[in-house]
């Protein structure tokens, strides 16, 4: 999976167990992260990518119907709990999308599908 980041000069690429940014101007790797896998968790190959509106978050999809949120500013300030994984779909995760609108916590909603169901995530 692919995805430009909101301000343009990053893109992310993922696969499995691996998130790699590239900065576009140099065409060069600036972070690589790693998921944490056991036995019974293996690396399932990630369908989909979606940045938040500020750029903050990055929502993936996988194709064991989990998905994977990193938190950007607690990645670069070393923080713990920048990323969490949660079981959201029996099936692939085939597209998401962070909207426009606001909750009453005032935080953007993550939209996730796949096939036939669709899931919110504040």
């Amino acid at each position: 999976a692919l995805r430009v980041q909101t301000d343009g000069r990053r893109v992310v690429t993922a696969h499995c167990d691996s998130f790699i940014f590239w900065d576009l101007a140099s065409a060069l790797p600036t972070r690589i992260l790693r998921e944490a896998t056991t036995p019974r968790k293996a690396a399932a190959a990630v369908t989909c990518l979606a940045f938040s509106r500020d750029g903050h978050m990055l929502a993936a999809g996988h194709a064991d119907g989990r998905l994977t949120l990193l938190d950007l500013r607690a990645l670069r300030t070393g923080e713990k709990g920048a990323s969490s994984t949660h079981a959201a779909h029996r099936g692939a995760v085939q597209a998401l999308c962070w909207s426009k609108a606001k909750t009453k916590q005032n935080n953007d909603v993550l939209f996730s599908s796949s096939g036939s169901h669709l899931l919110m995530r504040e």
